[in-house]
């Protein structure tokens, strides 16, 4: 895959806060939502891969982490291909959870403890509210930094 194509009228599941188009986005003056088929697509391939559990009242998903009152998503990028079962391991690791060490706004993750496991960066998401909207949001990029020393 080399880009994405953004669709008029396709939700794309709100997965990236670009599908948002307000009518001075849009040639015709009108609010019209512009998702990506393709992303949302690969998202619920991905779904087998993503454990999702819960006690009762808590739910808890792989990707997914609580940090500071806030939920946050953290995903790795790695090399080489992995099998389903290694990348299952891999998505919920516990290298890829939020450090506590670093500053209440900033999410950091140990980028050197993953360097043996092939990740060779770590990206996050974040969801945000839209108004009248009855999704969690759309997701937002999150920087992950480098935790501190």
């Amino acid at each position: 895959m080399t880009g994405w194509r953004r669709v008029d009228g396709f939700t794309g599941e709100y997965l990236d806060h670009r599908v948002l188009r307000s009518a001075a986005d849009h040639p015709s003056g009108k609010s019209i939502p512009a998702g990506v088929p393709g992303a949302t697509w690969l998202a619920t391939q991905a779904l087998p891969l993503l454990h999702i559990t819960g006690d009762g009242h808590t739910v808890s998903a792989a990707l997914w982490h609580r940090h500071n009152r806030r939920t946050v998503m953290i995903w790795p990028l790695w090399k080489p291909a992995l099998g389903a079962h290694a990348v299952q391991a891999l998505l919920d690791h516990p290298f890829l959870r939020p450090s506590p060490k670093g500053q209440a706004e900033t999410v950091t993750v140990d980028r050197m403890r993953l360097l043996p496991l092939g990740v060779f960066d770590v990206f996050g998401a974040e969801r945000q509210p839209i108004e009248g909207g009855k999704s969690a949001g759309v997701l937002v990029p999150l920087r992950i930094a480098d935790e501190p020393d």
